[in-house]
């Protein structure tokens, strides 16, 4: 009688999987240029799921891997932010890295930067302010370009300029859109502390990150520089992952809060029009009334 498959083996009648021909030889010391076996067999449990989201088990047959060893992958892979672990029946599914990384081709930095300046402009000759587009790194946002309006206290940006996300509406319009595991690790129990205004407790910035998906918008209010503002919006890929952030921010004299909605509005639908040329086709507040 056959012994259990190897970590190698396929089902009777499946394809084989990536990495199985490699891995079929993986007792032997691998030859200079050979595939590296746990790379091999990350990649092939990623294609399994591109095929949907699904148990341990499943994930395993298709990929042609024992579950001990595809549950390993799978705990690296929610690590990395590359898979993510839902609570309905132990499923695994893509995660927002893999995602991000899927549509980069489409949609990188420079190509958003390109479409997104012209917009940029065109905020801040409405607003009369600095109008900014940022990314997420981990837990921080980093803005790459901008639409300088003098005196509005937002300094025009020479090099890429790094704020703590959770004080920066750029930051927090991005997080509302992260997937648990992955918020989890960016913000911790206690936060760094900028003004008496930044929130520190995880519990209550959770609960901002709510309002912000309910609402479209993010707004800091004083919380990274006293007597400084910044109100945000989340712009959306073709896969709906949050890749950037449109944003105005100034002096209080400027972004005041009685105008924080209107404010909103104007990067809100900025933000949903730098979407749609990403190839974005959902849902959001800010789209006109006969697209909505």
């Amino acid at each position: 009688m056959p012994g259990p498959p190897s970590d190698a083996e396929s089902p009777p009648g499946s394809p084989l999987p990536l990495g199985a021909a490699a891995a079929a030889s993986g007792k032997r010391e691998p030859a200079a240029g050979a595939p590296v076996q746990s790379v091999v067999r990350a990649l092939a449990v990623l294609e399994a799921l591109a095929d949907g989201g699904d148990s341990v088990t499943e994930i395993g047959r298709r990929a042609g891997l024992r579950p001990s060893t595809t549950h390993r992958m799978l705990q690296t892979l929610v690590t990395s932010g590359y898979a993510e672990h839902g609570s309905a029946a132990g499923r695994y599914a893509l995660g927002h890295r893999a995602v991000l990384l899927a549509g980069r081709a489409r949609t990188s930095e420079a190509g958003i930067r390109a479409i997104a300046l012209p917009i940029l402009q065109r905020v801040n000759r409405v607003a009369r302010t600095t109008a900014n587009l940022a990314f997420l790194d981990g837990g921080h946002a980093v803005f790459v370009e901008q639409a300088f309006a003098a005196d509005s206290g937002a300094r025009l940006l020479e090099h890429e300029l790094r704020v703590p996300a959770h004080v920066s509406a750029s930051g927090k319009a991005m997080l509302a859109f992260v997937a648990p595991e992955r918020l989890r690790r960016f913000l911790p129990e206690t936060s760094e502390t900028f003004t008496d205004r930044t929130v520190t407790d995880r519990d209550a910035l959770e609960r901002e990150l709510a309002n912000v998906r309910r609402n479209g918008y993010a707004i800091d209010d004083q919380e990274f520089r006293s007597n400084f503002a910044c109100v945000a919006a989340p712009v959306f890929d073709h896969v709906g992952a949050a890749v950037a952030a449109v944003s105005v921010a100034g002096w209080t004299t400027r972004v005041e809060a009685g105008e924080y909605l209107d404010l909103a509005e104007l990067v809100g639908r900025s933000a949903w029009e730098i979407s749609r040329e990403l190839g974005y086709r959902g849902s959001s507040r800010w789209a006109p009334v006969a697209e909505a």
